[in-house]
């Protein structure tokens, strides 16, 4: 049985998704940039496989090759999290070729509650799938939104902005930890505690980098003519990883970034996220990204990209608060941080504009 192409507008992927997992058959998201190259794994998918692709925030877009069951076994415990009943309405904000919001989508589908659309207006939605960038929003907009209750966000670290533009308003946020090749991995709804486990979900520290075994994990990355791709994931005895690296304490996950977000200063490791992390509490803004760029003397230096009309004074403020190998060298002062299209920051994008300043 030849495999479904979802593609099109976000009803007819979410048509194709759903008629797939309803009936078995193989199916195929493919990224927004398009079907090229994608027809040709169609004919080497067996049935209740699906493709999907990754957002492509940290590097090239990746075809992840996941089972129908690895996808679904998730419903009941995130609804369960969610407090999600057929009586909700369910904003998903973000294209369905993003794997982020198209979870969502197929999440409300199977709880039988009202599905909104990013064609649809959210202002009757009770719970938004979402990145932190559009929970910003969201937040700072909060009349136009009066029977929300939950914002469900994931796709990157979420800034304490948000978290305190929640507390003021009254709204409950899951913030959760995963990756397309994991699915979820953990998931706190409090800035003061650290991650724990989603249920069913078992996770390790190995040399600094998290691995997880669960029965959400995909199977492996796919070429265009269906052999296996090369990728950050790595799949190993029932584990995988994509290299993020973290540590652990008492059960609870401290989630410190890509691996390749670690950087090398004068022999010093340096997590970018972290720094990111204190930069943004200084400047009370959740516009900002680091990145290193290769230097003669240190081996690398950091770059900080930050949007708003800083003056040095106030970012040498910022800088004073972390140790030396942590302080940027660089400042960039930017309109607008470079996202993907499901919302992300753009890192590739970032660490052009580090190397070209």
């Amino acid at each position: 049985m030849t495999a479904r192409i979802a593609c099109g507008s976000d009803r007819a992927i979410l048509s194709d998704v759903l008629n797939s997992l309803a009936d078995g058959t193989a199916c195929i998201v493919p990224p927004a940039t398009g079907i090229l190259g994608v027809t040709e794994i169609t004919e080497q998918l067996k049935p209740r496989e699906i493709v999907l692709y990754t957002s492509g925030s940290t590097g090239p877009s990746r075809g992840i090759l996941r089972s129908h069951e690895s996808w679904t076994a998730s419903f009941s415990p995130l609804a369960d999290l969610m407090s999600l009943t057929s009586k909700d309405s369910v904003w998903v904000p973000g294209p369905l070729t993003s794997t982020l919001f198209l979870y969502g989508a197929i999440h409300t589908d199977a709880v039988g509650a009202e599905l909104l659309l990013s064609d649809m207006p959210g202002s009757s939605a009770t719970i938004v799938h979402t990145v932190p960038a559009i929970a910003i929003e969201i937040l700072q907009n909060i009349t136009d939104f009066p029977r929300l209750r939950l914002l469900v966000v994931a796709g990157d670290r979420l800034p304490p902005q948000v978290w305190d533009l929640a507390h003021g308003t009254g709204i409950e946020i899951l913030e959760y930890y995963g990756a397309a090749e994991l699915s979820f991995v953990a998931s706190r709804n409090n800035p003061d505690e650290e991650l724990s486990a989603f249920p069913g979900v078992e996770y390790a520290i190995r040399d600094s980098v998290i691995w997880v075994r669960s029965p959400y994990l995909a199977e492996r990355y796919v070429f265009a003519d269906g052999d296996e791709a090369s990728g950050p994931a790595l799949w190993r005895d029932g584990w995988a990883s994509v290299g993020d690296l973290g540590s652990m304490e008492s059960g609870h996950l401290n989630v410190q970034g890509r691996g390749d977000s670690a950087v090398t200063v004068g022999g010093h490791t340096v997590v970018t996220d972290d720094v990111e992390h204190i930069i943004r509490r200084s400047l009370c803004t959740s516009e900002v990204a680091v990145t290193g760029i290769e230097h003669p003397r240190f081996g690398e230096i950091l770059v900080a990209v930050v949007v708003g009309d800083f003056d040095d004074s106030t970012l040498r403020m910022a800088a004073d608060l972390l140790p030396g190998p942590a302080k940027p060298r660089r400042w960039i002062r930017a309109d607008s941080l470079p996202r993907t299209e499901s919302g992300k920051v753009d890192r590739g994008a970032i660490r052009r504009m580090a190397a070209s300043a």
